[in-house]
């Protein structure tokens, strides 16, 4: 029994240094790190993933509500989670039908844990908000420091939308193996019921945004 933990807590272990590896290197080295996750089969990886983002969805909800009630954050956190993972699930199903009807050699789990770590940055972008949202909460003034802060808000913002953009492609050429042509009509095509899907989470109040 003692063996099974130790073998279990080794493997954890190892997990986690190749997560943070990775998560680093898709800071640095995007294109060759996202060539190394696409052929990944460690499953606790995506495990550390999910606690991120629900982790996050708890902090959330903490700053929207401003309570430590647990029955109101353990409830608002699952309801957003459970459809993040549909969410999620629409989506890499959606581009691996799509990659299927051209090429059969396509592993759903290749998509899995590209998009999977392709939410780095969209994390990355919701604790920045929600922590600038709680230190310097709207309505901001329109004085120097106001117009600076903005623009460095911006400046940040920007730069997250173009690493997720950029992750987001390379998660789809490393794993569906197509051209840039193909990929943008794929996209097009996914933009074509993602952006009414997403008004719809919107009305519906789950995502004001989507955690994509």
């Amino acid at each position: 029994m003692k063996e099974k933990k130790t073998t279990i807590l080794t493997r954890l272990i190892t997990s986690w240094i190749f997560f943070t590896r990775y998560l680093f290197g898709l800071i640095f080295f995007p294109y060759r790190t996202m060539r190394q996750i696409v052929k990944e089969k460690d499953n606790y990886q995506l495990f550390f993933i999910l606690i991120f983002v629900y982790g996050y969805f708890i902090f959330a909800t903490l700053m929207r509500n401003k309570t430590l009630n647990p029955f109101i954050l353990s409830s608002s956190s699952l309801i957003t989670f459970i459809f993040f993972i549909l969410t999620f699930i629409l989506t890499t199903s959606f581009f691996y039908l799509l990659g299927k009807l051209i090429k059969r050699d396509i592993d759903y789990k290749n998509l899995l844990f590209s998009f999977a770590f392709s939410l780095f940055p969209t994390i990355t972008w919701f604790l920045f908000t929600s922590v600038v949202y709680f230190l310097i909460p709207p309505p901001r003034t329109f004085s120097f420091l106001g117009k600076s802060f903005s623009l460095i808000f911006l400046t940040i913002s920007l730069s997250l939308l173009i690493w997720k953009l950029l992750l987001f492609y390379l998660s789809l050429r490393f794993s569906l193996k197509l051209s840039f042509y193909r990929l943008m009509i794929f996209i097009i095509l996914y933009a074509a019921w993602f952006i009414p899907y997403s008004i719809f989470m919107y009305q519906i109040k789950i995502f004001r945004i989507p955690f994509i």
